[in-house]
């Protein structure tokens, strides 16, 4: 409210610092969210300042929640923008109020409404968060004033610093005695009037940590373990649209530790080993093969190797050759054969030529059959072949056919 109109209200005589509460029905939000506009009928230019108020818990009393200045630059129905930053937050059940240097400054109807219009004369300008005791005071019933709140719902808040890691040490936590601060939680809001009345806190209750009464500071109210602990942090505006974020809080084991030892692979180099490098007999009854550590070397070089090869190769040679040469030996001196034959083996005769040089044939069988039969003497002492003739007389063999005739078989 500028100097010149109040200077103004004075020359006229006109009554100034009137505050106004209307707290019949039509001036209550029946919503949350936040006033963008002011809309107002005036009986000419002039500034009004207006007002949003709370009930609070005692009788008659309630709390300035927020208030905008605006200037009418004519009389009439006039609606005027409020800036994102200026706007004010509004609960459901708040009222409307304003004050302004005039009771009669916005127009209004006599005998109309409903009553309970609390009218406070000569009242200095409150500030923000203000108690007032509104029962000492003039109350205007049947009466309806030409102003309005036009508004629009709540944007959501959210963090400035969150998701955020914090690393503390164990050192740092073992030294600890009293609460610890671990972090700053800073909440934003584009309805920037939310801002001071933002509300953070912890979406679940902790052992370990807690957020400091009335501000958005973390604390370490107990010792934690070493690990990572995340709390989730809720952020809400007065029309509860709210945001959750993660803070992490990492506590780090920074005692001393043996320095783990570095493996590392050497690149192969051929080396000469000596031979007592890994013993294979013992002596301990254990079986090594099973034992996981250095692998035992090689036995010796590739030319080592090779000449083993050919002497294995030559001894079994050599002992192939000895079992043929005795199997050999025994076959021909017969020590491998069994006699069983009773009579010596015939040789098969030999062709004999004639004299007409023809050969004469003579099978293996026959000749068998005549040697192997026995000699057959008749009782007078004869033989076969002397055929004895009727008279008595011994009739000789027919010596016309010669001894070397074919015989068939």
């Amino acid at each position: 409210m500028g100097n010149n109109s109040l200077l103004a209200l004075l020359l006229f005589g006109i009554a100034q610092g009137f505050g106004i509460i209307a707290t019949s029905r039509p001036f209550r939000f029946g919503c949350c969210g936040t006033i963008k506009k002011w809309r107002a009928v005036t009986k000419g230019p002039g500034e009004v300042i207006f007002q949003v108020w709370r009930h609070s818990d005692k009788k008659n009393h309630y709390i300035l929640i927020g208030q905008n200045l605006v200037k009418f630059d004519k009389a009439g129905d006039t609606t005027v923008d409020i800036p994102q930053s200026e706007r004010i937050s509004v609960d459901k059940g708040d009222y409307i109020g304003w004050y302004t240097v005039t009771e009669a400054f916005i127009v209004h109807e006599e005998n109309v409404g409903s009553k309970d219009h609390h009218i406070i004369e000569n009242m200095p300008v409150p500030v923000e968060g203000q108690d007032i005791d509104w029962s000492k005071n003039k109350v205007k019933e049947k009466r309806i004033y030409a102003v309005e709140a036009m508004g629009e719902d709540s944007v959501a808040p959210s963090f400035k610093n969150l998701p955020f890691t914090k690393v503390i040490t164990k050192a740092e936590v073992d030294s600890m005695t009293d609460p610890m601060n671990v972090y700053d939680v800073q909440g934003t809001d584009p309805d920037k009037q939310d801002i001071p009345t933002l509300l953070v806190h912890l979406e679940a209750v902790n052992a370990y940590f807690q957020i400091r009464k009335n501000t958005s500071m973390v604390l370490m109210v107990k010792h934690a373990p070493v690990g990572s602990h995340v709390l989730k942090i809720e952020v809400k505006d007065t029309c509860g649209k709210n945001k959750i974020d993660e803070l992490t809080v990492e506590i780090t084991d920074d005692s001393p530790t043996d320095a783990p030892s570095v493996v590392t692979k050497a690149p192969t180099v051929p080396t000469t080993t000596p031979d007592d490098y890994y013993n294979y007999d013992d002596d301990d009854g254990d079986d090594n093969s099973a034992v996981s550590g250095t692998a035992a070397p090689a036995s010796g070089t590739l030319q080592d190797f090779e000449w083993d090869w050919l002497v294995a190769v030559l001894i079994v040679a050599g002992l192939i050759i000895l079992l043929a040469a005795l199997i050999f030996i025994f076959h021909k001196n017969g020590w491998l054969h069994k006699h069983h034959r009773t009579m010596p083996m015939r040789k098969n005769p030999k062709d004999v030529e004639s004299s007409d040089g023809l050969k004469t044939e003579t099978k293996i069988d026959d000749i068998n059959k005549t040697e192997n039969k026995p000699d057959v003497t008749s009782n007078n002492g004869t033989t076969p072949n002397d055929v004895a003739k009727q008279d008595g007389t011994k009739s000789k063999p027919d010596t016309t056919k010669s001894k070397y005739s074919k015989s068939k078989y």
